[in-house]
């Protein structure tokens, strides 16, 4: 019985390490495709002001 406790708290550990590092991993690459899309319509918006500018 203490076997099945001990190997039922070691996987217990397994699994709350290996969603820590997913969440890590996923909080990362949410960050990085916000900076991308912020990037992307700043760029946007500047060539948008420019051709505004332009044709006045």
């Amino acid at each position: 019985m203490k076997e099945l406790e001990a190997s039922l708290k070691r996987d217990m550990k397994e699994l709350e390490t290996s969603l820590r590092h997913d969440m890590k991993e996923l909080e990362l690459r949410l960050k990085h495709d916000l900076t991308v899309r912020l990037g992307v319509m700043l760029t946007a918006a500047v060539t948008i002001i420019a051709a505004i500018i332009k044709l006045a």
